[in-house]
């Protein structure tokens, strides 16, 4: 049986994934592209296109983050806690969020705000995490200041 030279849904989706884990936007920007010249029959929806703006998100490539909401995927509560990290890209990451709509005081996958995952724990907890907590204050900083969020939580 001869196989066809097009790919297939599942490769360019495979293909989609790995170049948004390294933030090859160029090699993004064609497979997209390829996947509408060539009418595949999974469309790009926002959940075939979600597993790919996670490991944009998680891998901290801004740009990919960015051509894959322009291009419709939608953001989860999960992908808000993998923006966490990288202070400088975690809020260029929560701004690029905001200019595609998000809406700062939507929920986590738990049903939480993305702030109240922070636990209050006893200060000896928090004495062994302070340097992974001490990273995230600026982007909670961010957050807090950010138009929009939720007088509840800033008060």
């Amino acid at each position: 049986m001869m196989q066809s030279n097009l790919p297939t849904p599942d490769l360019d989706f495979q293909a989609l994934f790995e170049a948004a884990r390294t933030g090859e936007l160029s090699v993004c920007q064609a497979l997209l592209e390829q996947g509408r010249e060539h009418r595949l029959s999974s469309p790009l929806t926002s959940s075939v296109l979600a597993p790919s703006l996670a490991t944009a998100i998680s891998s901290k490539h801004l740009h990919v983050v960015t051509l894959l909401l322009e291009q419709g995927a939608a953001i989860s509560g999960n992908d808000m806690i993998l923006a966490l990290g990288d202070t400088d890209a975690s809020i260029a990451i929560f701004q690029t969020f905001l200019d595609h709509g998000w809406d700062i005081n939507s929920q986590t996958d738990l049903g939480n705000v993305m702030l109240k995952w922070v636990p209050l724990v006893p200060s000896s907890f928090l004495a062994y995490w302070h340097p992974l907590l001490e990273s995230y204050l600026p982007v909670f900083r961010w957050y807090l200041q950010s138009p929009g969020m939720s007088s509840a939580m800033k008060g």
